[in-house]
């Protein structure tokens, strides 16, 4: 708990403090004003002696108590301006006062002609303590309905053997019972008592409330410095190979994501790419998708062949991966002759465009995921030799998998689709259509995958 008691004592809880203090003071002053109306609406109304002559010691009362609420209103309006704390003698002090209101409205109407002494005792304005106890309880300091609590009680009970001693021989004291104005006494005590468990109770609830928005926003923080680390290893600069243009994108479903792209020059003017996707989506597969690349970039540019590089990604994952995560992974080597040299562990489909044609080519994966064994090699792999206009495309099943109100997918037919219409257009335009293709059939529906792309066009001969 000591956690909580260390929110409630910040400064934001304290100012927020401070702001429901001024509207509380606010609304009390505006109840003294609406009370101070009602009391001369009755007495020209009614037109009776006694309630007029009443009425200016009522007023003068009232007025007594809408100036300290008053006073209360500029004290803390002032420490907001200034933003500094009000000390909590002032606050118990505030307490205090209205605790001893109903008091004072008791011992006006004892002393007046409307309703006189014990009949007082009864009045309406008993209520009023319990009102003032719920107020003091509301600051969520448990000290304060406990004074709130013990002054209701000792200023009922003085007013009790007050009006005793004073008035022995009012005809209104053989009505009386001592005995119920002794229990409401203790009732008050114990209304303290109970305002100031619930004031812990709401406290301890407040304090933990606040520890856990302070979690959240803390954690949004992290995601977000996580989000600009991940974004910022993917890369910055599109390979130059002669003959082709190279665009790649990824936009993760939450802060953080489980896909990736990426690219490296060789020496010898290729390129090799590769597009990943781990399972799920999130901080978990963000930080294997920088394992992954970190192992690739390790690996894949040595001259060893994909295969190699692939077995030897694979063997490492296999000992870095929780149980039940797995990689897909594709990578292509890409050459200035025209030719493309693929693997792919796991993932797929590899969309190949044939621009002379207007028809696409699906090729499955080569091989099982990362993560499954060690033991397992992986190649040959697959050559794609590319026209100019033609185009590798390589996706995530984030595209064709996100589904519509309806619940029907927006699938590889529509996504081709998008990509012939817009075939004639550089890549990265290309995956801009594809992004607003899959964005007008979903109609607003959550993105529930992240969405990765990387399109290898050949424009020259």
């Amino acid at each position: 708990m000591g956690m909580s008691h260390n929110v409630l004592e910040s400064d934001s809880y304290r100012l927020a403090q401070l702001k429901s203090e001024r509207l509380r003071t606010g609304a009390l002053i505006a109840v003294g004003v609406v009370f101070a109306g009602l009391a001369v609406a009755r007495a020209v109304l009614t037109g009776r002696a006694d309630i007029l002559d009443d009425l200016p010691t009522a007023l003068v009362f009232l007025a007594g108590f809408v100036l300290f609420e008053t006073w209360m209103l500029w004290r803390v309006s002032g420490a907001l301006a200034e933003d500094a704390p009000l000390s909590d003698s002032m606050f118990r002090m505030k307490v205090v006062v209205e605790a001893l209101v109903p008091t004072a409205a008791m011992i006006t109407m004892t002393t007046g002609m409307y309703l006189g002494p014990y009949i007082a005792l009864t009045a309406p304005a008993l209520a009023a303590y319990y009102i003032f106890i719920i107020l003091a309880a509301l600051r969520l300091d448990p000290v304060d309905p406990l004074v709130a609590g013990g002054v209701s009680a000792a200023g009922f009970s003085g007013l009790i053997v007050w009006t005793y001693s004073a008035y022995p021989d009012h005809p209104a004291r053989d009505a009386a019972d001592l005995s119920a104005l002794a229990v409401h006494a203790v009732v008050l005590v114990i209304a303290g008592w109970v305002a100031s468990r619930v004031a812990a109770q709401i406290r301890t609830h407040v304090g933990l409330a606040l520890r856990e928005a302070r979690q959240v926003e803390r954690m949004g923080r992290d995601l977000e410095v996580a989000r600009s680390i991940q974004q910022n290893l993917l890369p910055q600069e599109i390979p130059e190979v002669a003959g082709y243009e190279i665009a790649g994108w990824n936009d993760p479903a939450d802060e953080t994501g489980g896909d990736y792209f990426d690219w490296m020059t060789l020496p010898d003017g290729r390129a090799v790419i590769t597009l990943a996707d781990v399972t799920g989506h999130g901080i978990g597969p963000a930080l294997v998708t920088a394992v992954c690349r970190a192992y690739g970039r390790a690996n894949l540019p040595t001259g060893n062949g994909l295969s190699v590089a692939m077995g030897r990604i694979n063997a490492l994952l296999v000992d870095d991966l929780p149980r039940g995560k797995l990689v897909q992974l594709v990578a292509a080597i890409v050459s200035p002759q025209g030719s493309i040299h693929m693997l792919s562990a796991g993932h797929g489909p590899l969309l190949v465009f044939r621009a002379a044609t207007g028809e696409f080519g699906r090729h499955n994966a080569h091989g099982v995921p990362f993560g499954v064994t060690a033991a397992i090699g992986y190649g040959p792999g697959q050559q794609v030799d590319l026209a100019v206009g033609d185009m590798l495309i390589l996706i995530t099943d984030g595209f064709y998998e996100w589904e519509n109100r309806e619940g029907e997918m927006y699938d590889l037919d529509r996504l081709e689709s998008s990509i012939r219409d817009h075939a004639e257009r550089p890549p990265q335009e290309v995956i801009g259509a594809m992004h607003a293709g899959v964005l007008a059939f979903t109609a607003g529906t959550p993105q529930p995958d992240d969405l990765t792309a990387v399109i290898v066009k050949r424009v020259a001969g």
